[in-house]
């Protein structure tokens, strides 16, 4: 069950959606534990990546997002912390729903 201190952040959902290829950025700085979860059903490549830009005045540069891990698929994994920023992208368009998980 969610406490006051989660947040929890659909990323994307390709089921309704299957032209985006890549996720909007997420603030992660806060957080102190972070978790993606990831249900598809193609074998896609799927990539978190994470970058140290402002992004809160401007716009995030591409040159600016790092690969940070290549995600399995149907799994749930815990992801590094000390990033400002996370996202997921993918190569091309697949029925995919990933959902972000963050605790302060």
């Amino acid at each position: 069950m969610p406490t006051a201190d989660a947040k929890y952040q659909v990323v994307r959902d390709l089921s309704t959606n299957t032209s985006l290829v890549t996720s909007p950025a997420w603030f992660v700085a806060d957080f102190k534990h972070l978790t993606v979860s990831v249900s598809t059903q193609s074998n896609a490549a799927i990539n978190y990546q994470a970058s140290n830009a402002d992004g809160f005045g401007l716009p995030i540069p591409e040159n600016s997002w790092m690969n940070m891990q290549a995600l399995s698929i149907n799994s749930i994994i815990v992801l590094p912390v000390g990033n400002r920023w996370s996202r997921i992208s993918t190569p091309a368009a697949s029925s995919s729903t990933i959902i972000f998980s963050g605790r302060y």
